[in-house]
């Protein structure tokens, strides 16, 4: 099936919409505040040069301690490239252009000596050694200290394919031959191994989708098959065939996998360039990628997303029907740990290829939402740095990156998404445009000698202006000439035609009107877009999409409730209480703290239902605010009707409440959640450290995870590890003033022996102990009354004939804590 959408050249869209044009600054900005010599310092290093700074930077890029090194090199080019190709000021672009070729020129020059000095492994360019990638494909060993090397490897082989994309000419050849060998080397390497299972499981990133874009440019069919060496195939038959197979995986790694399995099924079937890397790929077989990235699409839409169009929570995928759950109930530092930006950024990629392949207008509708609600909410409007996680609960804030020493992943693709706010705004079709967003910009067609120019904005105004212009000596926004010629003359066949406009017809929007100079046209009740055939320059389109207030409650816990207006997610405003605070979590990540004194719930009166509340419309829109913000309040609660509400992407320096619960006066889910937030605080409280995820990544590294035979898992949505016979793992658990470490196992497992501190092992029984709900049971091991200020804590099965596995681990508090010093 071919594509029926294009996306326009980044260069045909102008941005001329405040809100936009200042984030795009903002990110261009800090593109240029950052230098690419110093993000290739390691590069030098492992190829021999001499770097030509004297460091590079710190954080995510360090390599003195556990990092990811080398991949915000690659967002770097893939944003530089996409803010170039779109950027009207020659100067900026030439700005931009300079530290692209920068780091393009860096990494051939490395890739280079690198074959110089290897030349078995031509092609190879990298921050860090070879060694690590037989590591993580089981067949060697390696004294460096990346964690995940083909996810850095591919964001820089995306960024090399993205220069040539965006940019061309002969930066973009000569990006385009390094990418070639790198693809070559890459190969090369996964060719000679008897199997993939052990590289798989180490998070890879899209290097499947990299692949498949390389084939697309090339036609060489060694690059399908390097390709398929990170295709998931089971994985992608389980989705395909409708199952949610997704629960405690890591939701970062996964969509990208889906995001290559239909980079896979539209270059085989779409680019004539490929069709002879076909070979023995049946077209029936290719359909499953296609299905399987349309049903894990529709899955993680329908149970794993929240109101801004952000899913996950500590990184990963978790049961349906408990996004209240790991939104709430995950302690005060796990409930901050939901929303990762990375994800919707790669959302937005997998939903963007959907919608140009099928043209459902459901795939626009959540680019809206997730644009505007968390990638436009994540960018902070000074200081231009991005968010890692966007907090669900109330009584959090915003965090964002510092800007040269964490670089996160989603400082990566905070990079390129505010390198790129255009980009969804319109799409083409077979016979004109469509647009799907709705915000003052203006689309260039000139193989039609016609402009696009869209007016208004929403929700703040109900009403869109669209007219169409002659583009060769268009009339600029104060007005001015017309077009030189008819723009409406098919010079091939000599016939008059016209532009088709579709417009999408919003969900958000009360009774939409359309009209085309003056004469009224019907929008379709359903949704999907209105047709408007035969526009010529002069033409004017008045869209009128009046605004709602829609209440959004969690599907598990329908007291909890967030708000929209028109197409914004509101939140309110809990003040701003020591809003720079912020705890570490995972490997140099910061998240938000928790203000115990937030409000976290509003009073209705007694016998009064939520249903019937939000029925009522609880919203009183105010005067806007001086900036034009739209604001509301709460009316007929106890307690809430102080509580105003704005655009949650403007709360900035705040903290705020994006879903609240709202709960009868005295009613028995308000005793019942009052319950549940005291036992959250004392487990807090209780808590010195605590690990629950289990990711043989961010969060396990960050407790200097050791492991010999050993790997991760998920059962019963939780994440576990697992030693086989004679395997072990170990990490180092804070426990200063801690008198025990708790384990949580199943009951039916084989038994667990823990070492403290290399004692005697213990073995871990469950007794007694009660079952939780979930079939979970937790046993405390004492803590020598003499342990330090942390404690190593060895895992390993009890028998030797027997595995293990564990699927929690806490020290909690209980004895005196040494002097400060001692």
């Amino acid at each position: 099936m071919a594509a029926v959408l294009r996306t326009p050249d980044p260069a045909s869209v102008r941005l001329d919409d405040p809100l936009l044009t200042a984030a795009t600054q903002r990110g261009r900005d800090y593109l240029l505040g950052l230098s690419a010599e110093r993000l290739l310092f390691e590069f030098y290093r492992v190829a021999g040069l001499p770097p030509t700074t004297a460091e590079g930077y710190g954080g995510w890029e360090r390599s003195d301690a556990v990092n990811f090194r080398g991949h915000t090199l690659g967002h770097h080019l893939s944003a530089l490239a996409a803010s170039a190709a779109s950027c009207r000021d020659d100067s900026t672009r030439r700005a931009l252009l300079a530290e692209l070729r920068a780091g393009v020129v860096g990494l051939e020059r490395c890739q280079d000596a690198y074959a110089a000095a290897h030349p078995a492994s031509a092609g190879y360019v990298s921050a860090f050694r070879e060694s690590v990638l037989d590591q993580v494909q089981g067949t060697g060993s390696s004294d460096e200290n990346v964690l995940v090397p083909w996810y850095d490897l591919h964001k820089v082989l995306a960024g090399l394919l993205d220069t040539h994309e965006h940019v061309g000419g002969r930066l973009g050849a000569r990006a385009l031959r390094v990418a070639t060998r790198f693809g070559l080397a890459v190969h090369r390497r996964v060719a000679a191994l008897d199997s993939c299972e052990v590289l798989l499981r180490t998070e890879y990133g899209g290097m499947n989708e990299a692949l498949y874009r390389l084939l697309a440019v090339t036609g060489d069919v060694r690059f399908r098959q390097a390709a398929e060496a990170f295709d998931e195939v089971d994985l992608f038959r389980d989705l395909a065939a409708g199952y949610d197979v997704l629960p405690g995986r890591h939701a970062n790694t996964t969509i990208p996998k889906l995001i290559g399995a239909l980079a896979r099924y539209r270059v085989l079937t779409q680019v004539p360039q490929a069709r002879p890397a076909m070979g023995d790929v049946h077209h029936d077989d290719l359909s499953m990628y296609r299905t399987a990235a349309e049903q894990f699409f529709d899955i993680v839409l329908r149970d794993h997303t929240y109101v801004t169009g952000a899913n996950s929570q500590a990184e990963h995928f978790h049961a349906p029907g408990t996004l209240h759950e790991r939104a709430f109930r995950q302690g005060v530092r796990g409930n901050a740990e939901t929303a990762e930006t990375c994800n919707t950024y790669n959302m937005r990629r997998l939903a963007r290829a959907l919608y140009e392949l099928t043209g459902d207008e459901r795939y626009a509708r959540y680019d809206e939402l997730a644009l505007r609600n968390h990638v436009l909410a994540s960018q902070h409007p000074e200081r231009g740095t991005t968010t890692y996680f966007n907090a669900m609960a109330p009584g959090y804030h915003k965090v964002v990156h510092t800007p040269e020493t964490e670089f996160w992943c989603c400082t990566g693709t905070g990079m390129e998404s505010f390198a790129s706010l255009g980009a969804t705004l319109y799409a083409l079709d077979a016979d004109g445009v469509r647009v799907d967003g709705f915000h003052p910009s203006a689309l260039d067609l000139p193989d039609r000698g016609l402009r696009v120019v869209q007016d208004g904005v929403v929700p703040a105004s109900d009403t869109v202006t669209i007219r169409v212009e002659g583009l060769a000596g268009a009339a600029d926004r104060d007005g001015g000439p017309g077009a030189a010629t008819d723009p409406t003359t098919d010079p091939t066949t000599g016939l008059t035609t016209g532009l088709t406009l579709r417009l999408r017809v919003p969900d958000w929007a009360d009774r939409p009107r359309l009209t085309v100079d003056g004469v009224d046209v019907p929008v379709p009740p359903t949704g999907g877009h209105v047709v408007v055939p035969g526009l010529v320059a002069g033409a004017t389109v008045t869209y009128r999409l009046p605004a709602r207030v829609t209440a959004h409650p969690l599907p598990d816990e329908p007291s909890a409730v967030a708000f929209r207006f028109g197409p914004d997610v509101l939140s309110a405003g809990l003040g701003p209480a020591d809003t720079d605070a912020s705890e570490p979590t995972g490997i140099l990540v910061r998240i938000s703290d928790h203000d115990p004194a937030a409000r976290s719930a509003v009073t209705l009166a007694a016998g009064t239902t939520v249903a019937d509340t939000l029925a009522a419309g609880p919203l009183e829109r105010l005067a806007d605010a001086p900036d034009d913000t739209v604001r509301f309040r709460l009316r007929g609660t106890l307690d809430g009707d102080d509580l105003v509400y704005a655009p949650h992407r403007t709360r900035w320096d705040e903290r705020y409440a994006i879903y609240l619960h709202l709960e009868p006066e005295g009613s028995p889910a308000a005793r019942d959640r009052a319950e549940q937030v005291a036992a959250a605080r004392a487990h807090a409280v209780a808590t010195v450290d605590e690990l629950t995820t289990f990711d043989a990544n961010n969060f396990e590294n960050a407790k200097d995870l050791r492991a010999r035979r050993s790997v991760v898992g998920t059962f019963a949505g939780r994440t576990f590890r697992a030693a086989e016979p004679g395997g072990r793992f170990s990490y180092r658990l804070a426990a200063a003033g801690a008198a025990a470490l708790e384990v949580v196992v199943r009951p039916d497992d084989p038994p667990v022996a823990v070492r403290l501190d290399g004692a005697a092992p213990i073995t871990v029984r469950d007794g007694a102990a009660p079952v939780d709900a979930d079939g979970f049971v937790t046993v405390r091991v004492a803590i020598p009354d003499d342990a330090g200020q942390d404690v190593e804590v060895a895992v390993a099965p009890a028998a030797e004939t027997a595995g293990c596995r564990v699927f929690g681990l806490r020290t909690v508090a209980g004895r005196p804590r040494a002097p400060e010093g001692s």
